[in-house]
Order: structure tokens, then sequence, then C-alpha cells
């Protein structure tokens, strides 16, 4: 039975923790207000008060999720070296592949995202992968990549090899047999894979 307090931010970093762990595992559709009260222990009059609706705390959810890498990713976007965007491919492919390594609930979270296909809220990210689109076009201009390839490609396909592997590592797991004690070594083996490949074949023609 849920539970009442009376310290406001207590009780909304609750919900959203909650919110967020049933969201991540049910998704948005197969997530209730009345499971995230229960799980929070929060009334779920308390939980319309706060945040107002489930679409709403799913907004929520999904800022709080990505806020840090978006900030991450908005500082490597503002400190990159245009006479070395080979040096930057690999930085910033690491760092997102680093980031969804330490919160694999997130890239769960994207796999939701992609199947609802829900871009709402995101604008942030949105207005980073417009930038990242302009980097990708000046290197094509100046010959540092290769330019037979659509810059949005280019960046979809960075965008896929990121994080498919924590959406789909499971499956080569099942193949292979690695267990959770070996996900590191196949983590490092395949982002070191993933480099040589993407940033060789970016190379200009």
């Amino acid at each position: 039975m849920a539970t009442r307090t009376n310290n406001p931010e207590l009780s909304q970093a609750k919900i959203l923790e909650s919110a967020q762990a049933l969201f991540i595992e049910n998704g948005f559709d197969g997530t209730s207000m009345s499971a995230i009260a229960r799980h929070s222990g929060v009334t779920q009059s308390m939980i319309h008060h706060y945040f107002g609706s489930k679409e709403a705390l799913w907004q929520a959810v999904k800022k709080l999720s990505y806020d840090e890498y978006l900030a991450h990713q908005q500082q490597l976007l503002d400190e990159i070296d245009e006479e070395d965007i080979t040096s930057f491919v690999r930085h910033s492919l690491s760092s997102r592949f680093t980031f969804f390594q330490g919160n694999p609930q997130t890239a769960r979270l994207l796999s939701w995202l992609q199947i609802i296909e829900d871009p709402t809220g995101m604008e942030t990210g949105q207005e980073i992968g417009r930038q990242m689109l302009d980097k990708i076009r000046r290197a094509q201009a100046s010959g540092q990549i290769r330019d037979d390839i659509e810059p949005e490609n280019v960046l979809a396909i960075s965008i896929a090899l990121t994080t498919h592997w924590f959406q789909s590592r499971h499956v080569i797991e099942n193949l292979t047999g690695l267990t959770a004690l070996d996900r590191e070594t196949a983590d490092s083996q395949y982002l070191a894979a993933m480099l040589k490949v993407f940033t060789a074949g970016l190379q200009a023609q």
C-alpha cells in the first residue's frame, strides 16, 4: 500500500525513480499510474499533483535519462578541432558507447522510444544532431572524409553502431555462450572493432 510523505522533493524523486524503472522495463503503454504509485509508495493523486499526467511523467523520465549525456555531447561539439575530424569521430563514438555501457537502462529506454516513434521532448538531442550533420558536411567539403555517402547516413550509422550493441548483446551472448562476467571484455573488443571499421570506412576515397 502506498504511504504518504511530507517531503515534496523526496516524493518527486521516488516517483521519478519508480517511473523510470517501470517505463524502462515495460514501456509507456505497459506502465500504469497505479503501478508507479505502488512501486514508489506515493499515492496516485500525489503523482498527478506533481506531474499532471502519465505523458508528463514520461517526458520527465526522458529528460532525467538524457540530460547528462546530451550536455556531454554538446561539450564535444563545442571543443571539436575541425582540422582533425577523425579524432572527433573516434572520441564522439567512444563517448556515446561508454555512456550507454554505464547506463544500460537508457539504451533500453531508447529502444522503447524507437518502437513507439516518439521524438517529443528531445529537442536538445535533435539540435545536437543538426550540429553534427553540419560538421560532417564541412568535413566532406574539406576532403577529410569521403563525400559519396549522405551526411544523414553517416550520422545514422554512427548512432546505430553505438546503441545497437547494448540492445542486441544478449543475442551474441546466446550465440557464443558469453556470460555477464565476459561483458566488459566483449564490450571493449566490440568498441575497438567498431572504431576501426567505421573510421576506415570514412576515409576519403
